[in-house]
């Protein structure tokens, strides 16, 4: 299984630098914008599963249960970090996670489409500031193994059933008057 969290010594400048200078980077909104922050691919074929479990993930990623539990490891990484850093999925298959810059406004969270990082030149930063970067990414790094492992462990304890439900559905129909 892939694993996206690194060590890094935060006492060496030149590993913080190389870490955020070569981590993974994907399109925050759309390519057209050309904004860019850190991402991790996590398409299933990618995490390096077995093909059983492969085969079982693409059947739980169509029940909405599975779509929670991923949702609730977000939402943690965002309240941590007190909505300031946002994790959010995109690409066409929603396939990228990807760390967006965020807020609370009038009591509602929202993310932002500004890149982050992209093009900096690290070797610039205050050391200080450079560790508090390097540990928001490990921690971002640390909810796509987070995410990785759930996902694992739902297709190795559970299996996807088809059940057939009856919805009750109000529709219009004539009825003659009576007199």
């Amino acid at each position: 299984m892939k694993t996206f969290s690194k060590k890094v010594n935060l006492k060496s400048r030149k590993q913080m630098v190389s870490f955020l200078s070569n981590h993974f980077r994907y399109n925050t909104m759309n390519s057209w914008n050309k904004n860019t922050s850190y991402a991790h691919n996590m398409k299933i074929y990618n995490l390096g599963l077995s093909s059983e479990i492969v085969g079982k993930l693409y059947d739980l990623m169509q029940i909405e249960q599975t779509h929670l539990g991923i949702a609730d490891l977000i939402r943690c990484f965002d309240k941590k970090h007190n909505y300031a850093w946002r994790a959010g999925f995109n690409g066409r298959s929603n396939g990228y996670l990807v760390l967006y810059q965020g807020g609370v406004e009038n009591g509602r969270e929202f993310s932002t489409g500004k890149e982050i990082d992209q093009d900096e030149d690290f070797t610039e930063w205050d050391t200080e500031d450079l560790k508090k970067r390097v540990k928001l990414i490990q921690d971002f790094d640390s909810l796509a193994d987070a995410i990785v492992k759930e996902v694992v462990y739902l297709a190795e304890n559970y299996e996807v059933e088809e059940e057939e439900i009856q919805v009750p559905k109000k529709i219009k129909v004539l009825k003659e008057k009576t007199a």
